[in-house]
């Protein structure tokens, strides 16, 4: 499957299994976990910070009992959605795809903007990072796709190219109100597979950890 239709296949498996739908506000998000394995270690390391510019942030959707968010109607601008109260959420999930390792990071947003104003309920931003081999000692960057929709705008995307983050890769795209910068910015957890059965099931899509 191509790395980019995860995130719609996500939120169509989280909505068909889940535990029951809260509000937005309610939604409490997963720990990001120390990391064990190759592709674990690698998503956390290259994992990019949002930096929101005209838009709500970014919520959980899920949390471990799999209640699902309600999201908020597309009305009002921002209202309501300036800030998670009990924190944001970047999902993640890794995989060999024609012969490149691709990690995609996923965030939620209660409200769907379109050329800067509150359209509809839910969405969903993406980003893929391609790698050489996570299994490397320091794997190099091939490239960073991120998601768009029409009519929205800037977003950024800095990742580090090496150990040094000074030396950041930088990925532009007209679309949609965010940016993506190296970890300055503060923090936000990845989840690439949270343990209990529940959120299992509504997150089955997800092979990652809350990054």
């Amino acid at each position: 499957m191509n790395p980019v239709t995860i995130v719609v296949t996500c939120f169509m498996l989280v909505c068909s299994t889940s535990g029951g739908t809260i509000n937005h506000d309610q939604v409490q998000p997963f720990a990001q976990p120390d990391p064990v394995t190759v592709s674990e270690k690698a998503a956390v390391k290259f994992k990019p910070q949002l930096v929101i510019r005209d838009g709500c942030a970014s919520f959980p959707a899920v949390n471990a009992a799999g209640e699902i968010t309600g999201g908020l109607k597309g009305t009002k601008d921002t209202e309501d959605c300036e800030e998670a109260p009990l924190g944001p959420q970047m999902y993640g999930r890794s995989a060999w795809y024609q012969d490149k390792w691709a990690i995609v990071y996923a965030w939620y947003f209660p409200k769907n903007f379109c050329a800067y104003e509150a359209k509809k309920r839910h969405d969903w931003a993406s980003m893929v990072v391609w790698l050489d081999n996570p299994a490397l000692e320091t794997p190099k960057i091939l490239g960073a796709s991120l998601s768009q929709q029409t009519l929205e705008p800037l977003k950024i995307a800095f990742l580090s190219m090496t150990e040094r983050n000074e030396e950041p890769y930088r990925k532009m795209s007209p679309l949609p109100p965010m940016a993506f910068a190296l970890g300055k910015f503060g923090k936000t957890e990845l989840v690439e597979g949270p343990g209990t059965t529940p959120t299992k099931a509504a997150l089955a899509y997800l092979r990652g950890f809350p990054i």
